[in-house]
């Protein structure tokens, strides 16, 4: 992967469907595009998540319809997609970040954990780095939730980052380690 940015690199446009709360791409070449870059689920058929599809759409990538071939502006599909997702805004100002720096950004392990990163260059080659925890700013985070996924991620090798978004929108990120 490049460490440029996904709006500096070629300009190619993805044409999607929403389904069901998911956003599907049909053509071979830009399910094979999109793999290749850390984007979604499937072989033939790719599944973006939501914070993906905000992300593509919003930098120009993608162009998302409904079945019956309407396009969804960046509004409507926010509006859409997150009756299904508390946190989507959170992610995706998060995912644009990262990803506007030159990271790979995947699902988490669950358990509390957003996001699973890939230094720049790594994906899909090397395992990821890190493990990301999104929060807005002034949000509560539970002392023994963040001691057990510190536990976690050092288990699997993994930096344990807090990702916090600030009143004006803006990420902060903190490393979480132990105290020795």
């Amino acid at each position: 992967m490049s460490c440029l940015s996904e709006e500096s690199q070629e300009k190619i446009i993805i044409n999607g469907t929403l389904l069901g709360g998911r956003v599907f791409i049909d053509i071979l070449e830009h399910a094979s595009w999109l793999r290749e870059r850390g984007y979604g689920e499937g072989e033939s058929q790719v599944a973006l998540k939501p914070y993906e599809t905000l992300y593509l759409s919003s930098i120009g990538r993608l162009v998302v319809t409904d079945k019956r071939r309407n396009e969804i502006s960046f509004q409507q599909l926010f509006s859409r997609l997150k009756k299904k997702e508390k946190n989507l805004w959170l992610q995706y100002l998060i995912t644009r970040d990262l990803r506007n720096r030159g990271y790979v950004v995947r699902d988490g392990f669950g358990l509390g954990v957003d996001f699973n990163i890939y230094d720049k260059g790594d994906y899909p080659e090397k395992p990821s780095k890190y493990l990301v925890i999104c929060l807005s700013e002034g949000a509560p985070a539970r002392a023994g939730e963040l001691i057990e996924l510190l536990r976690r991620s050092q288990a699997n090798r993994k930096i344990l980052i807090l990702a916090v978004i600030d009143r004006r929108s803006e990420v902060v990120y903190y490393e979480i380690s132990k105290l020795h």
